[in-house]
């Protein structure tokens, strides 16, 4: 999955929820053939499954970005500093913090 989001990260891509719907359907398709589903399976239920994966990766990702703290080749320079912008922002710390905070009891 990681190298699917790093293949096209995109400004608007700084968390899951922020992404585009048609970038998303983007990683859906370039990920799909690359996991065997169960014939049986409906693809509406592989794609509510590979979502809630694909968020947690994805935000993870974005995560080990901003620990590095330096733009990766993969990473534009004019998404990296929309990446940044977001990341500065008082509400985004402020969400962080308490996340670290939950993570920690």
């Amino acid at each position: 999955m990681t190298k699917i989001f790093k293949w096209g990260m995109i400004t608007e891509g700084y968390c899951w929820k922020s992404l585009p719907d048609r970038q998303k359907d983007i990683y859906w398709e370039r990920w799909k053939p690359y996991f065997r589903w169960d014939l049986s399976i409906d693809e509406a239920i592989e794609r509510v499954v590979y979502d809630s994966k694909a968020c947690v990766r994805y935000d993870a990702l974005m995560h080990e970005l901003r620990a590095l703290g330096v733009r990766p080749d993969f990473v534009t320079n004019e998404a990296w500093n929309r990446y940044r912008e977001y990341w500065t922002f008082a509400d985004f710390k402020a969400r962080s913090e308490k996340a670290s905070h939950k993570k920690k009891k």
